[in-house]
C-alpha cells in the first residue's frame, strides 16, 4: 500500500490535515509555519508520499468551492450524503453548491452549470450509474474530479463510494435465521425507476446477499419481484404481495425486503391478518426510512452509512484520505434491531 498523509502525520505527530495544508498550499496554509512546511516535505519525500490525482486536481481549482448533484430523491437517506460534505467540507472553509437533476434538469446541465462556477470537485449522488452515463460525464469540467456515491463508475477521474449491500442483507437475513426461521422471503424491487431501466446496483447486491445466506444455510431461497413504482404504491402493492404469501397453506414465517417500504406493506399485511409480529412473522427492511421507526410495531432495518460517505468524498477531494487504489470504497452498513426483528435475547 502506498504511503498515505497519515504516514506522514503519524511521523510527525501532527494531524492529516496540517500535512494536507502545508503539501498542497491549502487556502488556510499560512497557520503552517515554514519549519514545519519543510520537515512535512522532507518526510514526503523519505516515505515516497505522491499525493494523489484528486488532490492534484484540487490545487488547480481557485472557488473553494464542490458541487453536489444530487440525482437521487431529495430525502432521507440520500440528504445524509449531502449533510456529510457539506460539514466536511465547511469545516475547512468551503462551500457546496447544489444541483438536484430531476424532472426537467438533465445531469449533464448541471454538470455545466458546475463549470461555469468553477467549483475544485464534484460530488455526485444517485440511484443507478445510468444517470451518470459517458454522455453525461462528457460535460464534466476537465480536470475536475468526481466522487459517485451510492454508485459504481467506471471512468477516469472518478472515485466510488458505494455501501456494502451485499453484506448488509446477507446479515440481516442471517440474523432472521438465528431467530430460528427458516422459511425467509424476500420482497425485491430490482427496476431502477418507473420506466423499467436495468437492474439497480444495490437491488441486485441487497438481493444477492439473501441468497448467499440462504445458501449457507442450505435453505431454499424464496424472491418475490415487485414492480418499482412511487412510494404510495410500493407500500400498498407489498401488502398485497404479503397478504398473498401469507394466505398460503405454507407460508413464510420472515420477511426480508429490499427496502423500508416494503417492510412497512408487510406489516400492515400482518396487521390486516391479525398476525402478531415478531412472534407469528418477522420482517426486516432496509434503508432505515423514518416511517420504520415510528410505526408500531418498529421496524427492523440497515442502516447504509451515507453520512460517512458524504464526509469521506470531501476529504478525498481535500486530499485528507487517500481514496483506494481500485477507485471504489465499499462502506459498511449498519443492522438496526427493533421491534419487527428484535435481538436474539429479547426474542426468547
Amino acid at each position: 500500500m502506498p504511503p498515505t498523509l497519515k504516514d506522514i502525520a503519524s511521523r510527525l505527530g501532527i494531524s492529516a490535515q496540517a500535512v494536507s495544508l502545508a503539501l498542497h498550499k491549502a487556502p488556510d496554509a499560512g497557520r503552517i509555519s515554514p519549519e514545519l512546511r519543510e520537515r512535512v516535505i522532507a518526510t514526503a519525500r523519505e516515505i515516497g508520499y505522491q499525493p494523489n490525482r484528486l488532490a492534484r486536481a484540487l490545487v488547480r481549482g481557485q472557488s473553494q468551492s464542490f458541487g453536489l448533484l444530487m440525482v437521487a430523491p431529495a430525502n432521507l437517506p440520500w440528504v445524509e450524503a449531502l449533510r456529510g460534505v457539506s460539514e466536511e467540507a465547511a469545516a475547512v472553509g468551503y462551500t457546496v453548491l447544489l444541483c438536484t437533476a430531476r424532472g426537467v434538469a438533465a445531469p449533464e446541465e448541471q454538470l455545466a452549470v458546475f463549470a461555469e462556477s468553477q467549483v475544485d470537485g464534484i460530488v455526485s449522488v444517485a440511484q443507478s450509474a445510468l444517470d451518470l452515463s459517458e454522455a453525461v460525464l462528457a460535460r464534466k469540467p476537465q480536470g475536475v474530479p468526481l466522487i459517485s456515491i451510492n454508485c459504481e463508475v467506471e471512468a477516469e477521474g472518478v472515485v466510488s463510494i458505494v455501501m456494502d449491500n451485499r453484506t448488509a442483507t446477507l446479515e440481516a437475513t442471517q440474523h432472521l435465521l438465528h431467530l430460528g426461521h427458516t422459511s425467509i422471503t424476500y420482497l425485491d424491487v430490482p427496476r431502477s425507476n418507473l420506466n423499467d431501466q436495468p437492474l439497480l446496483q444495490s437491488s441486485t447486491e441487497r438481493r444477492e446477499g439473501y441468497l448467499d445466506a440462504m445458501r449457507d444455510a442450505g435453505l431454499t431461497p424464496d424472491v418475490v419481484s415487485l414492480e418499482m413504482v412511487h412510494v404510495e404504491e410500493r407500500v400498498r402493492q407489498a401488502c398485497d404481495a404479503a397478504l398473498e404469501l401469507l394466505r398460503r397453506s405454507e407460508p413464510p414465517t420472515a420477511f426480508c425486503c429490499a427496502a423500508d417500504w416494503e417492510g412497512l406493506g408487510v406489516l400492515r399485511a400482518c396487521a390486516s391478518l391479525g398476525l402478531r409480529v415478531p412472534e407469528d412473522v418477522a420482517v426486516f427492511g432496509f434503508d432505515d426510512r423514518e416511517a420504520g421507526r415510528w410505526v408500531v410495531p418498529a421496524l427492523s432495518t440497515v442502516r447504509p452509512a451515507f453520512d460517512a460517505a458524504g464526509r469521506l468524498a470531501a476529504r478525498y477531494l481535500l486530499g485528507h484520505d487517500e481514496p483506494p487504489a481500485g477507485g471504489v470504497a465499499r462502506l459498511p452498513c449498519e443492522l438496526v434491531l427493533r421491534a419487527s426483528a428484535p435481538a436474539v435475547a429479547a426474542a426468547q
